[in-house]
């Protein structure tokens, strides 16, 4: 009987030890990331595209908004390169005030208004309009009011962390960027390219305060930044 115990004893002995040498350790590291990612869903509130929904949502209600811009050679459209500078917008109009240093040169003023840029060079005393209107030298900071982040595309699973709500996502402009939401609005924090060059992140603040922007002055004529703009 002693005997036939011993035996028992050992075999459950046996049996645990191969238990413990079967384990995973990476299926634990995968539950807790999996855990990681659902909680930071379920306080976005849905999934994936659903966090950058309400971010959008949340963007078209403030409307206004400003924008610190840290970049270097980011190009806008029909502009050049850019390195950099404050930008204010009304999505609602729409209308944009810009301070940007064009790459290379020097500090120029830029306004979107009348579905049209104008810009000022800070050596310059006039203003003059980008050829054919140049509308969308500032559109890449408008993303209020036409969906840009809910079409985001390629959007990965939100985490959570002391800065916000992150999501990662292929944004129109951009590229692949990381994007922080507040999570208590829901509001975009930073956007950063996730590239080494170029680089750019987007700081925002401001949210709904009133941007007004009007028409420049007088006569102006047509010309492209760069060079003698004066």
């Amino acid at each position: 009987m002693t005997r036939a115990l011993l035996m028992l004893a050992a075999a459950a002995l046996f049996a645990n030890a191969c238990s413990i040498k079967t384990t995973n350790p990476d299926a634990k590291v995968a539950t807790a990331v999996s855990a990681t990612a659902a909680a930071a869903t379920a306080q976005a509130g849905g999934p994936a595209t659903g966090v950058l929904a309400r971010a959008q949502a949340a963007l078209d209600a403030a409307g206004a908004y400003t924008i610190d811009v840290t970049a270097t050679n980011f190009v806008l459209p029909q502009w050049g390169g850019s390195d950099g500078g404050v930008v204010e917008v009304n999505a609602a109009i729409p209308v944009a005030r810009a301070r940007l240093k064009r790459t290379g040169e020097g500090s120029y003023t830029v306004l979107l208004v009348d579905n049209q840029t104008f810009f000022e060079r800070t050596t310059c005393e006039t203003f003059a309009r980008i050829p054919g209107g140049g509308r969308n030298v500032l559109e890449p900071f408008i993303i209020a009011r036409n969906g840009r982040l809910a079409s985001a595309q390629a959007v990965q699973p939100p985490l959570t962390s002391a800065a916000g709500i992150i999501v990662a996502a292929n944004l129109e402009w951009l590229g692949p960027v990381t994007i922080t939401l507040d999570a208590a609005t829901m509001l975009p924090l930073t956007i950063e390219q996730q590239s080494a060059a170029p680089h750019a992140v987007w700081a925002f603040r401001d949210w709904g305060k009133s941007v007004d922007v009007e028409r420049p002055a007088g006569p102006i004529a047509d010309r492209g930044p760069g060079g003698d703009p004066c």
